[in-house]
């Protein structure tokens, strides 16, 4: 393809290479994005990669994301939301995920446990006293640990 001449330089075909990496190469990030309506700052998401820890025997990346709405929002609709993902090491495959969440009237507490030796996935939801159990698929991942690993994929 030919573009104009005064972008020639742009329009050349390039080799672009992203090097592999690993969930330890991202251990420390922390991100902070403004929850913005009709233009309006109304809360923030903190997202943090907490590093490497051990649970339960194993090696495990925890990740925090905690929502909440700003001080005058608040008096209107207060949010105050925390998710918790515990990411295996190696495989980068969610372990268990704890989520606590505060919407104005709106209250659950639950952990999602994934079983990789029977396929199963076990939701606790605490505030209803409900425990439920469904089958998981051999290549599952969770919305964070799935963020993590397209991260870490060798284009």
């Amino acid at each position: 393809m030919k573009g104009p001449a005064l972008y020639q330089q742009e329009w050349q075909e390039k080799e672009i290479k992203i090097p592999a990496s690993s969930l330890e190469d991202f251990s420390g990030e922390n991100y902070v994005y403004s929850v913005k309506w009709l233009g309006f700052t109304v809360g923030e998401v903190k997202f943090h990669n907490l590093g490497l820890e051990e649970y339960k025997g194993r090696k495990i990346y925890r990740i925090t994301v905690i929502a909440k709405t700003n001080k005058l929002i608040r008096y209107l609709f207060r949010v105050e939301d925390e998710v918790n993902s515990y990411i295996d090491a190696e495989t980068l495959k969610p372990v268990v995920l704890k989520v606590k969440r505060r919407e104005r009237n709106y209250r659950t507490d639950y952990e999602t446990y994934f079983d990789y030796e029977n396929n199963k996935i076990i939701h606790i939801a605490s505030l209803k006293g409900e425990r439920k159990k469904a089958d998981l698929p051999l290549d599952a991942y969770g919305i964070i640990s799935c963020f993590y690993k397209f991260r870490t994929l060798d284009f």
